[in-house]
């Protein structure tokens, strides 16, 4: 009984230890940004839209730390950019606005939400994607219930 007391409390010791010293995977927690109302940048941006029915288009506009994001459909969904960096930041940028007047005459009009405030690190990458949440089914606070994602794009420079 003493020998099996022993192994329980160095067991307890090791495992105990291990969990409270053990590395987190990532030092960041997801950030949650509602968008603001804003005027769309003009400068280099890179844009992904989500296909094949477009309902959002999603840009990062590198000289302004800004995401920005236009709902393209009437469909009562929220429309959200999920990005993430090279260094274990992430978010998602969030539109729960209505539909926006979209691609008149060639370029965006209307529109002009966004999240600018996230501030990413110089000399890193940024990747995101859009997608759709329909708010009157399930909690869109909850990744998992987002959907119709486009794909990631590519690591973009900050």
């Amino acid at each position: 009984m003493r020998r099996t007391g022993l192994v329980l409390a160095v067991l307890v010791a090791v495992l105990g230890g291990s969990l409270v010293t053990a590395p987190t995977a990532s030092a960041y927690t997801r950030e949650w940004n509602s968008v603001t109302s804003d005027v769309w940048i003009n400068g280099q941006a890179w844009c992904m839209w989500r296909v094949p029915d477009s309902p959002a288009i999603g840009c990062w506009f590198p000289q302004e730390d800004d995401l920005q994001i236009a709902d393209l459909a009437t469909d009562s969904k929220r429309v959200g950019l999920q990005w993430k960096t090279d260094y274990g930041r992430f978010g998602i940028c969030v539109h729960a606005n209505g539909a926006d007047s979209y691609l008149a005459g060639g370029g965006l009009q209307g529109g002009k939400f966004s999240c600018n405030q996230i501030n990413i690190a110089e000399d890193h990458t940024i990747s995101f994607r859009v997608g759709t949440c329909n708010g009157s089914q399930v909690d869109c606070g909850v990744i998992g219930n987002w959907g119709q994602w486009s794909a990631w794009s590519e690591p973009k420079p900050t």
